[in-house]
């Protein structure tokens, strides 16, 4: 098979990217389609206040693609440790004297917690960017691979392997179970994390296929803007340009407005 580079438009190759080890074991279907995709983003554009006016033109939705970007999905169980200092202060009066007690209290917590479905995406470089803009995507719509799937869409070959995303992975972990062991202290009036750790155990990880609408455009300003949208929620990532002289305007605008209310309030005063 031969289609042409998302991101520079060149002829690529993709003879045999998704057999042996590189064939998918889940999929998400595309939920959204062409048509709707495109509707999203014209009005997604259309809320932005600074952006070019016509900056859209819709003779480029040739750029327009169907993609589906690979992700590395963990099921796992972790032992998850966290220790902080939790402060309680109590305030009385006695007379025209006031009092404030501070109760200093070392919190730890420790147990036993089961992922499933952290998902990362599994490629380096523009591709990542666009990926990982549009997470999270909904695993529960995930299907068993097959080739059909990929019927009218484009699909990219991962390029990072489990060893490498394994540290990735391991800062996610850590962070999930600061905040789920966290949730467990209460009752006081504040709450400094000092620790936490997170042994992983039981590593399952699957290749996984999500979908996302790929969008490039070439603006006046001879730059090239990437977008992703999200296939199954619908969520955009990407950088707009920015109208610098209708945001200049409206900035002067502003403060013309503000100077004259600080004016009029200092008139009041004076008189």
């Amino acid at each position: 098979a031969a289609t042409t580079c998302l991101y520079c438009h060149s002829p690529v190759v993709l003879e045999g990217r998704l057999k042996g080890k590189f064939r998918p074991d889940r999929v998400i279907p595309f939920g959204i389609g062409r048509e709707n995709a495109e509707a999203r983003f014209l009005d997604w554009v259309g809320k932005k206040r600074y952006v070019p006016k016509g900056y859209f033109n819709s003779a480029k939705n040739d750029y327009f693609i169907g993609v589906y970007y690979p992700y590395w999905v963990l099921d796992c169980h972790t032992r998850g440790t966290y220790s902080a200092k939790a402060n309680r202060v109590r305030v009385w009066r006695t007379n025209d004297d006031e009092y404030t007690e501070t109760s200093v209290y070392h919190i730890s917590r420790e147990g036993d917690i089961v992922f499933n479905d952290l998902s990362r995406c599994a490629l380096n470089g523009d591709g990542r960017t666009l990926a990982d803009g549009v997470m999270p995507f909904d695993l529960r719509e995930a299907v068993p691979f097959s080739m059909p799937y990929l019927s009218g869409f484009r699909a990219e070959m991962r390029n990072i392997e489990t060893e490498e995303m394994a540290p990735v992975f391991q800062q996610d972990i850590v962070e999930y179970s600061r905040e789920i062991l966290r949730r467990t202290v209460s009752g006081y009036d504040s709450v400094y994390d000092e620790q936490c750790g997170s042994v992983v155990s039981d590593r399952q990880f699957e290749y996984a296929l999500f979908p996302v609408w790929a969008f490039t455009y070439q603006g006046s300003d001879g730059r090239r803007y990437y977008y992703s949208m999200n296939a199954q929620t619908g969520k955009i990532a990407g950088e707009l340009p920015l109208d610098r002289l209708k945001l200049v305007r409206d900035s002067i605008l502003s403060g013309l407005v503000v100077a004259a209310i600080v004016i009029l309030l200092m008139g009041g005063l004076l008189f």
